[in-house]
């Protein structure tokens, strides 16, 4: 787990996002782009969701998944519902805020899980 720190501190930035912030994304990002965009451009400007050459997570380990705090399976961030949720299901910015506390609150139960099979394997 070479990127435990990242892991959570990217839980904290789920956690601290707003409606507001969602909201002031969507303005300037359509007025970058120029045209509608979607909840996962949203979510990849405020967290880097989304994309190996963003993600707060892939980054220090150069998209090496087995050295990924989700590891060791590939793209073991994306087997789970909360990240479909953010990829394609929120459509909303409401959606997209309650899609993110409810990734949060899975990374969480994710770490917890992993630091005690960690102990357990330790002792």
């Amino acid at each position: 787990m070479k990127n435990l720190a990242e892991f959570k501190k990217l839980i904290e930035r789920y956690r601290e996002i707003t409606l507001e912030d969602i909201e002031v994304a969507f303005v300037r990002g359509n007025a970058h782009f120029q045209k509608g965009i979607d909840m996962e451009t949203i979510a990849n400007y405020l967290t880097g969701f989304g994309s190996v050459g963003t993600c707060s997570l892939c980054l220090p380990i150069n998209g090496v998944c087995k050295k990924c705090a989700w590891g060791p399976r590939k793209w073991g961030c994306m087997k789970h519902d909360t990240y479909k949720y953010i990829d394609n299901i929120a459509k909303t910015s409401s959606e997209l805020l309650d899609a993110f506390k409810k990734r949060a609150d899975y990374m969480e139960e994710y770490l917890k899980i992993k630091s005690e099979e960690t102990y357990v394997k330790s002792n």
